[in-house]
């Protein structure tokens, strides 16, 4: 009986040992994952701020142009939009993502319509930039999105040109004639 509760007692430690590792292996796989994870996101913040520090580049040469083009009081709003841009660009590039989300939520909850259009007008910008093509002489290229195809599609053959000027509808225009008159 004693043998039998000295094996049971060290099955048991044997688990727990196994368990121990488990959790200390599961545990360094887990910070490994964040830490990748906190390096992506640390590199499309970065990209993130260039853009928006492009976007009030931008914004202060159409500044300039308007200044020459005898516009000097649109050109001082353009200038002064241009260093909002950039005061947000440099935020971007300085803050942490949790400070930057927690802003954010803050924002949401104190003035929820405003966000609500700010990401409308961020995605549709962001939209524009990736359908944006690559200006020439820099590596890669706007994708080309096919259009939603079914299985079984076709696509339909070209009309003839008889069949495409106004008049009888397309199904008339398809029709054979009857050859013996009738």
């Amino acid at each position: 009986m004693a043998l039998t509760n000295e094996a049971g007692g060290g099955a048991r430690e044997g688990v727990q040992r196994a368990a121990e590792g488990a959790r200390s292996v599961l545990a360094e796989f887990l910070e490994a994952m964040r830490s990748a994870a906190y390096g992506i996101l640390d590199e499309q913040k970065a990209r993130a701020a260039k853009e928006v520090g492009d976007i009030a580049e931008a914004v202060r040469c159409s500044a300039r142009s308007l200044a020459q083009s005898d516009n000097p009081a649109v050109a001082r709003y353009a200038e002064r939009a241009a260093l909002g841009i950039d005061r947000l660009a440099e935020a971007v590039r300085q803050r942490s993502w949790n400070d930057i989300l927690a802003d954010t939520e803050e924002f949401a909850r104190r003035r929820p319509t405003l966000f609500v259009l700010g990401a409308i007008a961020a995605g549709f910008a962001a939209g524009c930039l990736a359908a944006a093509p690559a200006a020439p002489g820099t590596p890669g290229k706007a994708r080309e999105v096919p259009e939603p195809r079914h299985a079984g599609d076709e696509t339909p053959a070209p009309l003839p040109a008889a069949a495409a000027e106004p008049g009888p509808t397309r199904r008339a225009a398809r029709r054979p004639v009857a050859e013996d008159g009738a």
